[in-house]
């Protein structure tokens, strides 16, 4: 019977959880880094709080989320005998989580140990769980949350994301800490926590700062606050996760050029746009320079 309700075709959270998998539907609360910082990113990153972390099982779609994710917690614990099983519910989908760790390097032998589990059918059902912050884990002083002003505009010159392939986790902490950084050398320094990045950004500004105006035809915006060209000729580069983001874009003859991603201008993300996992930069790659 163990293995009829465990290891064969059925409603059970066996075939929930593999056909999550087959179909791409387990989402890594990550993203998949495209130039250095991933590479360089061979350590972990940050010292977190007690029970900064968990780990993710599973992350269940669809209409029925909710049903889904309460039946694979329970057969979860049934068949593993694993404790500290919790479900977090969102709109659109469910989320499986095991445990709270003090750090990454704590929760690396219960992690290996996840990934290795087979069912009594030899499916691997766990090997694509990853190391996640606690689900709701506030970072930085409300203070320093760009939300938490009256602008509509700031300077992005950081970004931070979480690569738990490359042992890379802790982008919230990396964020406040680069603000904390940025205000003891002067500078009017925020963050802002979205559900994919984390931004260090200088600067508020208002509608009036950085205008809508009509060009050509076309609706473009235009800097009328000197301070935001300070800012931007100041911070150039935008770092991301530490170091300077490179893209490869087509040069003279076909031949391929490294660019850098600029700093850009930060339209505040309110209300609706804060459902969003991201938001366009107005920013551009420009060449670059080599020292």
């Amino acid at each position: 019977m163990k293995l009829s309700r465990w290891g064969l075709v059925g409603t059970t959270v066996a075939c929930l959880l593999a056909a999550a998998i087959a179909a791409g539907t387990v989402k890594a609360a990550a993203r998949t880094a495209t130039s250095s910082p991933a590479k360089s990113a061979v350590k972990w990153s940050a010292k977190a709080d007690e029970g900064s972390f968990t780990i993710l099982l599973f992350t269940f779609p669809g209409s029925d989320h909710v049903k889904n994710a309460a039946q694979g917690k329970e057969e979860t614990a049934k068949y593993t005998k694993w404790k500290n099983l919790q479900v977090v519910n969102k709109a659109d989908t469910s989320d499986l989580i095991m445990g709270r760790f003090r750090s990454p390097r704590e929760a690396e032998p219960t992690l290996k140990k996840v990934r290795a589990y087979k069912t009594p059918a030899n499916i691997q059902l766990f090997a694509h769980a990853i190391l996640i912050p606690v689900p709701g884990t506030d970072f930085g002083p409300p203070e320093w949350n760009i939300l938490k002003t009256n602008a509509a505009f700031s300077v992005a010159m950081a970004e931070f994301y979480d690569v738990p392939e490359a042992s890379y986790v802790g982008r919230k902490k990396l964020a406040v800490d680069c603000v904390s950084l940025l205000r003891k050398d002067g500078e009017e320094a925020y963050y802002y926590h979205g559900p994919v990045k984390s931004i260090v950004c200088v600067g508020c500004f208002t509608e009036e700062d950085y205008p809508a105006v009509w060009s050509a035809g076309k609706r473009t915006r235009e800097i009328r606050n000197a301070r935001i060209k300070e800012i931007l000729a100041k911070h150039l580069k935008l770092a991301v996760n530490g170091v300077e983001e490179l893209v490869v874009l087509p040069g003279p003859d076909n031949s391929k050029q490294k660019f850098a991603t600029a700093s850009y201008i930060l339209e505040i993300p309110r209300e609706e746009a804060q459902k969003d996992a991201s938001f366009n930069r107005t920013g551009n790659a420009e060449p670059r320079k080599n020292p």
